[in-house]
């Protein structure tokens, strides 16, 4: 990661303090706003590669970073009881779990489409997303955007939570 995406290298290795291997038959990868820098990662599965956990490195770094955003600055200005469909998630998620999904997948799309250009990265190799327990079919792109779509629709962002976003998409389209 360090040669073909160093500036999210950094990242990670600035957010994550400790990386736990737990053998769990349903859980792909966790963190917890009471345990800033840890995640707990399944062990792979048959069938699964070594992508499976540079995929949960990305996509649990980016919950932790917007955490920590999100523990000093508001980014969603009417958080509130309503709950919306998630692209990621099989149940309704409040905004906050919609910003979560939009900014995760920002990074995940850079990860994958950096690795996948590396000269030494093999096609077996490419990532197929853990991160789907709604069975969403789509693209990471149409995810991306669906996420987008309800923020946009449903969300009053902060200053800050504009910029975020606007951030997020920028890095999910990058060449």
């Amino acid at each position: 990661l360090d040669e073909v995406a160093p500036g999210l290298h950094s990242e990670l290795n600035a957010l994550l303090s400790d990386v736990m291997l737990v053998s769990s038959p349903t859980m792909n990868a966790a963190t917890s706003l009471c345990a800033l820098g840890i995640v707990r990662v399944s062990a792979l599965r048959p069938g699964q590669t070594w992508t499976r956990y540079l995929e949960n490195m990305a996509h649990e770094a980016a919950h932790h970073h917007l955490n920590y955003v999100w523990l000093t600055e508001p980014i969603i200005e009417n958080e509130g009881a309503e709950t919306f469909s998630s692209p990621l998630r099989s149940e309704p998620r409040p905004l906050s779990g919609i910003y979560h999904a939009m900014f995760v997948l920002a990074r995940t799309m850079y990860m994958i489409r950096k690795l996948e250009r590396a000269a030494d990265f093999a096609p077996e190799e490419s990532i197929s997303s853990a991160y789907n327990n709604a069975k969403n079919a789509a693209s990471f792109e149409e995810k991306f955007e669906d996420c987008c779509t309800t923020l946009r629709q449903h969300a009053r962002l902060t200053t800050l939570g504009r910029a975020l976003m606007e951030s997020a998409r920028d890095m999910a389209f990058a060449a």
